[in-house]
């Protein structure tokens, strides 16, 4: 694979994937799940969806999810939100890391650039916007998104209900699974993510670190003393994935703080053949 350095621009149970041991490696049931999407046979009248993509694990599980579900993503959205790009998303900006993802799944990346106006709460109308400007140009009716019932702010019910009236029909696959349970699934999975971005509710610490059992862990804890952290209170960016044909190797980041949130700045990074260290 030619190694390609890039510096990025700057700056979210078993019965759900049936059987999951069948994904936790490729097998003759389950290999075409893996396999990039440039090298599967298209199949006639398969069914074409977006997937909602920010390069966390919420979106990349949703992802997962379509292609089990036997549908054909044809493009990943994205939205850029500009200079308040961190102040809606609680996250920095990683266009340049989005479009190696797009090349590692084989799936186009679309932008859609919000207005200064843009308000993901507002309703119908946004999500009209932007889906309608993404199906004009990859023709789909169907949607996957990571969205939760349990975040405290944007509720997945709310997104699937807007959508709906926008014209499209909104899939939340993981709408009712809890922090912990989203966290060791992508474990479990295969998939390999860096800790991008943390609230107060999460810690300075975890800034950087795996998403990993060990964050799974404090989130239990953290659940069990009444103080429960959710999708907000913590960003992701994946680095590896049995849907990916390589992997993403980060060269320097640097971490930075934005009233409360600390953030970890990518400044380089590279694709890389499987199988390195994180």
């Amino acid at each position: 694979m030619r190694r390609a350095e890039n510096r990025a621009a700057g700056s979210g149970g078993a019965a759900l994937f049936r059987p999951v041991a069948e994904l936790r490696a490729p097998t003759a049931n389950n290999v075409a799940l893996f396999r990039p999407r440039h090298e599967r046979r298209r199949k006639a009248g398969r069914e074409r969806c977006a997937i909602v993509y920010s390069g966390g694990k919420d979106g990349h599980l949703a992802l997962l999810r379509a292609l089990r579900d036997g549908l054909k993503p044809v493009c990943l959205i994205n939205i850029d939100g500009g200079r308040r790009h961190a102040a809606i998303f609680n996250d920095l900006r990683k266009t340049a890391v989005l479009r190696l993802h797009s090349r590692l799944l084989g799936i186009p990346l679309f932008i859609y650039r919000a207005t200064p106006d843009f308000d993901p709460s507002a309703g119908p109308a946004e999500l009209a916007r932007i889906f309608s400007a993404a199906a004009a140009k990859h023709d789909f009716s169907i949607v996957y998104c990571g969205a939760s019932d349990r975040d405290e702010r944007g509720k997945a019910r709310d997104f699937r209900r807007n959508a709906g009236i926008a014209g499209f029909r909104l899939v939340t696959p993981f709408s009712a699974r809890g922090t912990c349970g989203r966290i060791r699934l992508t474990a479990e999975l295969g998939v390999k993510a860096v800790i991008t971005a943390v609230e107060p509710a999460v810690g300075g610490r975890w800034l950087g670190r795996p998403l990993d059992g060990g964050f799974a862990d404090f989130a239990a804890k953290a659940a069990r003393r009444g103080k429960p952290i959710d999708g907000n209170d913590f960003q992701t960016l994946v680095l590896e994935s049995p849907a990916m044909r390589g992997r993403v190797e980060l060269l320097s980041t640097r971490k930075g703080k934005r009233g409360g949130t600390s953030f970890l700045r990518v400044l380089s990074f590279r694709a890389a053949k499987k199988g390195g260290s994180a």
